[in-house]
């Protein structure tokens, strides 16, 4: 499920799967095992940098859509996590 939110981000927002990948310091490859998981494992510095460029990292966690003035809030929170963040099928 994780990753069929990832990809579906992705797809919001217009962009290839190299440029996606490359937000978030991923090769293509791994981005796209990652949209065929139903469960992905990224760092907090990853949803950070996935936040800060418009991606709703929310949805992609728990299924729930985020309103868009949220998502500088979220970086914000992530931004004091540390260590691997796994994301199960939700």
């Amino acid at each position: 499920m994780a990753g069929k939110r990832l990809k579906q981000e992705r797809k919001r927002l217009k962009l290839k799967k190299a440029a996606f990948a490359a937000l978030y310091d991923v090769d293509k490859a791994q981005h796209i095992r990652n949209e065929d998981s139903e469960n992905i494992e990224l760092t907090s510095c990853q949803l950070q940098k996935l936040a800060k460029a418009g991606v709703d990292t929310i949805y992609i966690m728990t299924g729930t859509r985020q309103k868009l003035t949220e998502y500088k809030k979220i970086g914000s929170i992530i931004e004091r996590c540390n260590g691997r963040i796994i994301i199960n099928q939700i």
